[in-house]
């Protein structure tokens, strides 16, 4: 919808373009973190290795809300 609504406006179109595409990104990460650990399980020797994994992709997912409330959400 906002691509189609910043047609004629260059700048703002290649913005929303770069949000959908990196959320593509960011879904695929995220789908990924999870199968491997629905698939691996979480165990004692895993752990450490899950919760560093957990908290990146907590990372990654706070920066695009703080990055949406910021830049893309004027654009509504």
């Amino acid at each position: 919808y906002m691509e189609e609504q910043f047609a004629d406006q260059q700048d703002k179109a290649r913005l929303v373009a770069a949000f959908r595409h990196e959320m593509r990104d960011i879904a695929r990460q995220v789908t990924q973190f999870i199968r491997k650990w629905l698939d691996a399980g979480v165990t004692p020797l895993s752990l450490d290795e899950f919760l560093d994994e957990h908290q990146k992709v907590g990372a990654v997912l706070q920066r695009r809300i703080q990055v949406e409330e910021s830049d893309l959400y004027p654009l509504y």
